[in-house]
C-alpha cells in the first residue's frame, strides 16, 4: 500500500468512529489484562479492512487528537500474507518488530543492545521452533544441523526417524528462552518512553491456514506481554474455514478461533458508495449505470476499484467516442460480467446462453433488457454489418464508424464481417485485431 491514508483526509466512510472506539479500548486494555490483548477487525474480503487499519496506524504516529496521543504507542505493520510463502511463521513477525525498534528515538548504545538482544533470541526462538517439527532426538548433530539449514532456506525435510517429545532441559531451555524474548520487549517499550507496543497483523485470513494458525499460536506462546496489543485484521468466518479445512468439519473452528481474541470489532460495510465512486472515477456521466452495476452485484471496495480501473481503460483506448452516450452503458455491464462470472461472460457471446432466461438473470439486471444491450447481445451470431443493417440503435453509429474510418474492401473486411460476439469479446479483452483497426 503506497500512499498513506488518514482519518483526517481520506475518511470518505466515516470510519473514525471505529478508530475512536478502537483506541479507546486500547486505552482500556491494561485493566482488562495482565498480558497480551489482542483485538480482531472483522470484515468480507475487500470491505475495506486494510485501509483503516492504515488509517489508524497513521493517526497513532502522527496524532491530530489527544485520544491518540495518549496511547503514547511504538507501532508495528505487518502483512501476514506477504509473508507466508515462509515455513516459519515466527521469524518474518519478529523481523518486522525488530525493524520497529530499530526506528526508535533512543541512545545509540542502549538500542543497539536491545536489538542485538532481540535478535538473538528470536534467531534462538525459531531454532526451538524447529525442534518442534522435526525432533532432534534420535537423530545425530549432523543430520539435526543439515535439517535446520535447508529449513532455513524455505524447504522442508521430513524425517523418517520417530518423533520422540522433547526433553524437560529442552522445556526449560525454550521457557528461559520464552521469558528472555518478553523482558527485551518490555525493555524496548519502556526505554523510548513508549507506554505501549501495537502490533497490527493484517490479511491473516488470505494466507495458507497452516501459516495462519501458526501466527495465532505464537501470539499467544510469545508475545503474552503487558501493554502489548495485537490487532488483527481478517476474515472471521474465512479464517474459521480454514481453521476447518485443518481440523476437520465437525470442528468448532470459531469456537478455537475466538480463544485468540479479546475483542472482536466487526468494520461495517460502507453505505455511502455512490461519494466513493465519484470521488475514483472522472465518468460523471455514467455514474448511475455504474452506481446500479456495484450494487447489483455487490461488489466490494476491491472489487470496485478493479472495476473502475477496468472500464477507464476501456473509455480511454476507444476512439471512438460517439457511440459512448448509450453503448457505453451497456458495456459496464459486460465489464461487470467479465469480472464476476468469466465463464458465463464467454459463454453469454459464443454459445447459446442468451436462450437460458434463468442464468441470465443470475448475471444481469432484468431491466436492462429493455435497453440497447437486448439488440445487441441477440445479434450475437450476425456480423457487425448485419447488426448495422437490421438494427438501427446507438450500436448503429459505432459499426458505421468502423466502416467509414477503414477501408472495407482490403484487408480490414475480416473486423467488419466479425460476428458480434467476437467483437465484443475482443472490444472487451483490449484485444488489437490488426495494425489498422484497434478495437478498445
Amino acid at each position: 500500500m503506497s500512499k498513506k491514508y488518514t482519518f483526517k483526509d481520506d475518511d470518505i466512510f466515516k470510519r473514525k468512529i471505529l478508530g475512536d472506539q478502537l483506541a479507546k479500548i486500547i486505552h482500556k486494555s491494561e485493566e482488562l489484562r495482565d498480558d497480551s490483548f489482542v483485538i480482531a477487525i472483522d470484515g468480507s474480503w475487500g470491505v475495506g479492512k486494510s485501509i483503516f487499519l492504515d488509517q489508524f496506524k497513521n493517526e497513532i504516529e502522527n496524532p491530530h487528537e489527544e485520544l491518540y496521543k495518549s496511547l503514547n504507542a511504538n507501532v508495528v505493520y505487518y502483512n501476514a500474507w506477504e509473508n507466508d510463502d515462509l515455513d516459519d511463521a515466527f521469524t518474518p513477525l519478529a523481523y518486522h518488530i525488530y525493524n520497529t525498534f530499530k526506528m526508535q528515538q533512543i541512545e545509540e548504545n542502549l538500542k543497539k543492545e536491545i536489538l542485538n538482544q532481540f535478535k538473538d533470541l528470536s534467531k534462538q526462538i525459531a531454532s526451538s521452533v524447529l525442534k518442534s517439527y522435526v525432533q532432534k532426538i534420535g537423530i545425530d548433530d549432523k543430520i539435526y544441523n543439515r535439517i535446520k539449514q535447508v529449513f532455513s532456506k524455505g524447504k522442508k525435510i521430513i524425517s523418517e526417524a520417530t518423533v520422540i517429545p522433547p526433553s524437560f532441559e529442552d522445556i526449560e531451555k525454550h521457557n528461559i528462552l520464552k521469558k528472555k524474548l518478553k523482558d527485551v520487549i518490555q525493555n524496548a517499550i519502556k526505554s523510548n518512553n513508549n507506554n505501549k507496543l501495537i502490533i497490527i497483523i493484517d490479511e491473516l485470513d488470505r494466507c495458507r491456514p497452516t501459516f495462519a494458525i501458526e501466527t495465532l499460536e505464537i501470539i499467544k506462546h510469545y508475545f503474552g506481554i503487558n501493554n502489548v496489543i495485537f490487532i488483527l485484521g481478517l476474515d472471521f468466518e474465512q479464517l474459521s474455514y480454514s481453521i476447518a479445512t485443518i481440523y476437520g468439519q465437525k470442528m468448532d473452528a470459531t469456537g478455537y478461533l475466538i480463544r485468540f481474541v479479546d475483542v472482536i470489532m466487526k468494520i461495517p460495510t460502507p453505505d455511502n458508495i455512490r461519494d466513493y465512486i465519484i470521488q475514483k472515477t472522472y465518468l460523471n456521466d455514467y455514474i448511475n449505470e455504474i452506481v446500479d452495476v456495484v450494487s447489483f452485484y455487490n461488489m466490494s471496495i476491491r472489487d470496485i476499484n478493479k472495476f473502475l480501473i477496468n472500464i477507464q481503460l476501456f473509455y480511454e483506448y476507444n476512439d471512438n467516442k460517439k457511440f459512448l452516450i448509450e453503448a457505453f452503458k451497456s458495456y459496464i455491464y459486460l465489464i461487470a460480467v467479465k469480472l464476476k462470472h468469466s465463464i458465463e461472460f464467454k459463454r453469454l457471446l459464443t454459445d447459446d446462453l442468451t436462450d437460458d432466461y434463468n442464468k441470465l438473470v443470475k448475471i444481469f439486471p432484468e431491466t436492462i433488457w429493455t435497453s440497447t444491450f437486448c439488440d445487441l447481445i441477440s445479434g450475437r451470431n450476425k456480423t457487425t454489418v448485419q447488426i448495422i443493417v437490421n438494427n438501427p440503435t446507438a450500436y448503429e453509429v459505432e459499426f458505421r464508424y468502423l466502416i467509414d474510418q477503414n477501408d472495407i474492401s482490403d484487408n480490414n473486411t475480416k473486423n467488419i464481417l466479425l460476428p458480434i460476439g467476437q467483437y465484443i469479446f475482443n472490444k472487451i479483452e483490449m484485444c488489437v485485431l490488426d495494425n489498422n483497426i484497434q478495437i478498445l
